[in-house]
């Protein structure tokens, strides 16, 4: 029998040791490397989404000021037409109900019973952001609160603490794609 070991030479022995060794150490190097590199693709992705979230703030505050918040629908169209990897982005009311989103077609409906379950403990909480990351989806979901700021009074009640949230969702596919090919 070829692995009987105990008729094999000394040097043969530690030969196969110092392999079976070394094919480990490569097995578990190869899945702290992957999973590290996976770690980073998320954090950049979410990174961005934040970035854009922050953008699409900025924009739609910038608007409501100027008096043109009808103008919030072709700017967050623009905003997801000039960043790659965008998928949507909607402005929600604290209650879950959608103002704006790149999917005209859901202007004025209502999240689904989970997401709205979502959208109130984060308004409960406070949190500033919640992101989800559905990997059958290939996406990343970040939503952020709309702060009741001074600024913001003179169209909403100053007792109102939150005025909206942000959801930004983000195709990671591309990202994915890229990860793949540099193993």
């Amino acid at each position: 029998m070829i692995l009987d070991i105990r008729h094999w030479t000394l040097r043969a022995k530690v030969i196969f040791h110092v392999l079976i060794l070394a094919a480990i150490s490569a097995g578990i190097l190869t899945i702290i490397s992957m999973t590290t590199q996976w770690g980073v693709i998320y954090a950049l992705i979410q990174r961005e989404a934040e970035l854009v979230g922050s953008l699409t703030k900025s924009s739609v505050f910038f608007l409501k000021k100027c008096g043109r918040i009808e103008d919030t629908q072709a700017e967050i169209n623009e905003l997801v037409v000039t960043t790659r990897g965008i998928k949507s982005i909607r402005v929600l009311t604290p209650a879950g109900k959608i103002f704006a989103s790149t999917r005209v077609e859901e202007k004025g409906t209502e999240l689904p019973a989970e997401d709205r379950k979502t959208i109130r403990t984060l308004v409960a909480e406070q949190t500033a952001r919640q992101t989800l990351i559905l990997k059958s989806q290939h996406t990343i979901r970040t939503f952020m609160l709309v702060e009741n700021v001074p600024e913001c009074y003179s169209c909403h009640d100053a007792e109102r603490r939150i005025n909206g949230v942000l959801e930004v969702v983000f195709d990671y596919r591309e990202a994915a794609d890229l990860f793949w090919k540099s193993q």
